[in-house]
């Protein structure tokens, strides 16, 4: 499953913490959960969780559903 957005996008520096909870990017209306929430699910699943942006043209986020050998 693949979502993309076209915003401002996120800086390469701020890409490791955008799964902890409460982290939001600047203008947000959230809470900073939802990144969270299906970070703790492709854990707990085994899920693989890729997230790309580029600053200025937005953000990718891809769930690959395979479980991974652990």
């Amino acid at each position: 499953m693949v979502v993309s957005d076209t915003g401002v996008g996120i800086a390469a520096k701020d890409l490791q913490t955008v799964t902890q909870p409460h982290v939001r990017g600047s203008g947000s209306e959230g809470f900073g959960l939802g990144l969270s929430i299906v970070s703790r699910l492709c854990d707990r699943f085994g899920w693989q969780l890729e997230i790309q942006s580029v600053i200025g043209s937005g953000t990718t986020v891809q769930l690959i559903f395979c479980p991974t050998e652990k």
